[in-house]
């Protein structure tokens, strides 16, 4: 039987995808099958302890798509999220010292946050070498809206020098998705929740006026007549006046821009239709 695709699940049912029936042996504390699994090598262990787990993981699944303005009702990112959280629980599972004195489910904490922005960093428009740097992108982009020298304040916090700063803001700046920033707990501290995110909104304007690339596109745009600049703004997605970005699904292709605007469709969509009604 081929597996069900993504779509053919609900949200209630992606945030149950770890519930076992029946449940799985009572214990006292959650870590006991942490250590049974450690001590015996069965990841069935580990699966019991999924079922239990999944609520605090869904919490916080949750609780991020909403701190990053994302939509938390997605059944198909919710469940690739809640996978990759579960990588990362695997990965870590061999890195786990019962004898540290934490349990499991603290020991996690931190490196939940770097699954969760491992994956919004894979979604990214721009590649970032690391989650180290992506990391220090979206605190300088932090900064950038709430001081009001983000440069000083990002230098004296890390203690770089003014260049470095700079060249992290310039990134921050490039990064064109919509995208609220949320300041990751350290290793070492369990997190105290608080909601450190503010206006997910960019300033699209000043972002795209600072670039130089973008004066040149600006000076070429002019030059075109008033069809062919909205021909370009639809293809591109992006409001040339406001800065404003649409998503790249709502992207209408050549043909159908043809039709939008009167126009015969493209030489080679011609062709192409051409070609599949020989077939016929």
């Amino acid at each position: 039987m081929d597996p069900l695709p993504a779509e053919a699940f609900g949200q209630k049912d992606v945030e149950r995808i770890f519930c076992l029936e029946p449940d799985p042996p009572a214990v006292d504390n959650l870590n006991e099958y942490i250590l049974t699994a450690l001590r015996e090598k069965n990841l069935d262990y580990l699966s019991f302890f999924l079922h239990h787990y999944e609520r605090i993981l869904n919490r916080r699944i949750r609780s991020f798509l909403i701190r990053d303005g994302s939509d938390q009702y997605d059944p198909e990112r919710f469940l690739d999220i809640k996978l990759a959280c579960r990588m990362k629980i695997l990965e870590k599972l061999a890195d786990y010292d019962p004898d540290a004195g934490t349990s499991f489910t603290t020991f996690l904490y931190p490196h939940i946050s770097d699954a969760l922005l491992e994956f919004r960093k894979g979604e990214e428009a721009w590649s970032l070498s690391s989650l180290t740097v992506y990391k220090l992108v979206r605190r300088m982009a932090q900064l950038y809206y709430n001081s009001p020298n983000p440069i000083s304040a990002f230098c004296k916090q890390f203690r770089c020098k003014p260049e470095t700063a700079k060249a992290f803001l310039n990134l921050a700046r490039g990064i064109r998705n919509r995208t609220t920033l949320e300041l990751t707990a350290p290793d070492d501290e369990e997190g105290t929740g608080e909601d450190v995110t503010r206006d997910d909104s960019w300033d699209y304007p000043e972002i795209l006026s600072t670039d130089f690339l973008y004066k040149l596109v600006r000076a070429a745009f002019e030059k075109l007549n008033y069809r062919e600049q909205q021909l370009l703004e639809k293809r591109q997605c992006i409001c040339m006046d406001c800065g404003c970005v649409a998503p790249m699904k709502t992207q209408p292709g050549f043909d159908r821009l043809a039709e939008m605007n009167g126009l015969p469709p493209p030489v080679w969509v011609t062709e192409a239709r051409f070609l599949s009604y020989s077939r016929i």
